[in-house]
C-alpha cells in the first residue's frame, strides 16, 4: 500500500509539471505571436515545471526526514546561494553593458525562475551524491 502512495504522488508531480510546461509554451507562443512580446510570467511557469519534475524524483527520498535529507537541503541551499550570486553578477554586468534589455517584470520573472530551478536541481544533484 505504501508503494502505491509513492507512485501516486510521483505521478501527480509529473502530471503537474507537464501541465505547467504546456502552459508555459502556450504563453511563449502567444507572446511571440502578438505584439506584446514576453511578459515575464512565462519564465516562472518553466521554473515551476522544473520544480515539479524535481519533486517527482525527490519525493520518496524527502518523505523520510532523516539526516541525509537535512544534509541535502542544507548543502543545496548553500550552493543555490553561491550560484544565485553569480547569476546576479552576470545579469547586472550584461545589463550595464547593454547586452540584454529587460523590463522590470521580465527581470523578476527570470530571476524567480532561475532561483526555483537552481534550488530544486541542486537538491537532485546532491541526492545523487549523498
Amino acid at each position: 500500500m505504501m508503494v502505491m502512495r509513492n507512485v501516486g504522488f510521483r505521478i501527480f508531480f509529473i502530471v503537474a509539471s507537464v501541465i505547467f510546461l504546456g502552459y508555459a509554451f502556450l504563453l511563449v507562443y502567444a507572446g511571440t505571436q502578438s505584439s506584446t512580446g514576453l511578459q515575464g510570467t512565462e519564465f516562472i511557469q518553466f521554473g515551476v515545471a522544473t520544480m515539479c519534475f524535481s519533486l517527482a524524483y525527490l519525493y520518496p527520498q524527502f518523505k523520510v526526514n532523516d539526516e541525509r535529507t537535512q544534509k541535502i537541503k542544507e548543502r543545496g541551499m548553500f550552493y543555490t546561494f553561491l550560484i544565485m550570486m553569480g547569476v546576479f553578477i552576470a545579469l547586472m554586468t550584461l545589463s550595464m553593458a547593454d547586452v540584454i534589455h529587460f523590463n522590470g517584470m521580465q527581470t523578476v520573472g527570470i530571476i524567480t525562475a532561475i532561483m526555483i530551478s537552481v534550488v530544486f536541481l541542486s537538491f537532485v544533484v546532491l541526492s545523487k551524491r549523498y
